[in-house]
């Protein structure tokens, strides 16, 4: 009888540890794909990804159900979407960004800007999870063609020192001496009383 007991208990005590063990796996899942909880703060900045590349564009608001986009801009001219189209959506917050999938569902004008499906899930990434460089190579680096200190970096982006201040959302060029030009978004903007320390998001992971 006592033998039975402890043969009871043994499996109980395993059946709790495989119940716990995938309840952790099961939370560790829904941190990173979960149901669309977060409304976009006004103006707020979004990186799109469509059929013809990379666009940005900014969150207006809601409107008739759905999501209203600012016309989308691509060096800062204006790209027509196309309706029913499905685009990729990035947008930067303080500790990385959040990614989601929507569907372009009209273009209206006045002013001109586009409503977008109300996403269903949205991926939450940690882009300073990314190794960063503190002591990177000390070349000659430009940012708007502008002389700037790489204060740190990695391959998804840069924290940099500049004489002037940026604005949250700009898109930025930067250069390394005797290197191609990259393109990114500023996501932070501190000044610090000789300009400003900036965090950028590279459009593209880069190494420079």
């Amino acid at each position: 009888m006592q033998d039975f007991v402890e043969l009871a208990g043994y499996f109980a005590i395993t059946a709790s540890i495989s119940i716990g063990l995938a309840y952790a796996v099961t939370s560790m899942r829904v941190k990173k794909s979960s149901p669309a909880a977060f409304e976009p703060e006004s103006k707020a900045v979004f990186r799109i990804r469509c059929s013809t590349g990379v666009v940005r564009s900014s969150f207006l608001g809601e409107e008739e159900g759905a999501w209203a986009i600012s016309a989308p801009l691509q060096r800062d001219s204006l790209v027509p979407l196309r309706f029913g189209e499905y685009v990729t959506v990035e947008a930067p917050h303080s500790g990385g960004a959040r990614i989601f999938k929507t569907e372009i569902l009209e273009r209206l004008e006045d002013p001109p800007r586009l409503l977008i499906r109300k996403p269903r899930h949205i991926m939450t990434t940690d882009r300073r999870s990314s190794p960063r460089r503190r002591d990177p190579e000390d070349k000659p680096f430009w940012v708007e063609n502008e002389e700037a200190k790489i204060l740190d970096i990695s391959e998804r982006g840069v924290r940099v020192a500049s004489g002037r201040e940026f604005l949250r959302g700009e898109r930025v060029k930067m250069q390394v001496a005797g290197q191609k030009a990259v393109y990114g978004w500023v996501v932070e903007c501190k000044p610090n009383g000789r300009g400003s320390e900036a965090r950028v998001l590279f459009e593209e992971p880069a190494t420079i």
